[in-house]
């Protein structure tokens, strides 16, 4: 069984951008096998399990994180089936 994948990026306005690839997406090769990250669903979270994506995403925003989960504003866009993740506004 394949894993649940994502695409992982940032946009202009300095925020990630979080993208389910569909099981056919991820096997037809259009993707690099490393450019898509495995993440865990629970009921109450999901995570994306990658310390190289975290460090990546320290240095692009300036960030340290610890051992404190950190949590930003999301917003969801059902139409482009993509989480937006505002980096400067951390809740």
């Amino acid at each position: 069984m394949l894993p649940i994948l994502l695409k992982v990026g940032m946009d202009e306005n300095k925020r990630i951008l979080i993208a389910p690839v569909s099981k056919e997406k991820a096997e037809s090769g259009i993707y690099d096998e490393y450019a898509l990250l495995p993440y865990e669903v629970r009921k109450s979270f999901s995570r994306i399990n990658s310390a190289s994506l975290m460090r990546q995403i320290e240095q692009a925003f300036g960030l340290a994180f610890g051992k404190t989960p950190a949590k930003f504003k999301t917003t969801w866009d059902p139409k482009e089936n993509i989480l937006y993740v505002d980096m400067g506004k951390e809740i």
